[in-house]
């Protein structure tokens, strides 16, 4: 080895410790997370979204499973290994809709993808809430896949959004994803 190699060597070592010195400084002067950084949300328990979700079951649910959210409302999504649930949502064009997320148990990543609209990507904590918002500007469906590793039947973590006419809507160009919020820790 050169002395070139050494001093790189030695470079290289000093800088990765320098930055793992840093990291748990950066927790303690509370830097990690200010401001509700995008991988943390509101923090709640699974029973407590658990309750949400039965009663917008019960509330809006239809017999294949599907829910019909009414526009304008909170629509609660439960992110867990290998599914989405609820797995179809029936949403009116046009109509405003605030999906709130949740992971029961390790991170996952929401996309939406629609054909000619583009598309929106969320990171989705464990135990936190993600917002999303949504109006779904063309009728059909919009894709729902989980794009982070989430365990070996990571590929079965699918969902849609069924998008049926609004009466007497007029057409529009795409669908508009909205703002995404991360709620701040309390």
């Amino acid at each position: 080895m050169t002395d070139q190699q050494r001093a790189c060597l030695l470079a290289a070592a000093a800088l990765s410790l320098l930055v793992l010195g840093i990291v748990p400084l950066w927790g303690a002067l509370g830097v990690r997370d200010a401001g509700g950084h995008a991988h943390g949300g509101m923090a709640m328990d699974e029973a407590a979204f658990q309750r949400h979700l039965h009663q917008q079951q019960r509330d809006h649910g239809l017999p294949d499973g599907s829910v019909r959210p009414p526009p304008g409302g909170t629509v609660y999504v439960m992110a867990r290994q290998y599914a989405f649930e609820p797995r179809v949502l029936r949403l009116r064009r046009g109509a405003h809709y605030h999906l709130t997320f949740y992971a029961a148990d390790v991170l996952h990543g929401a996309t939406f993808l629609q054909d000619g609209a583009g598309s929106l990507t969320v990171l989705v904590a464990p135990q936190r809430m993600t917002e999303v918002s949504l109006t779904p500007a063309r009728s059909g469906e919009i894709r729902l896949v989980c794009n982070e590793f989430c365990g070996i039947g990571h590929h079965l973590t699918r969902g849609r959004d069924l998008v049926a006419e609004a009466p007497g809507a007029a057409a529009a160009s795409s669908t508009r994803f909205g703002r995404v919020r991360f709620h701040p820790r309390s």
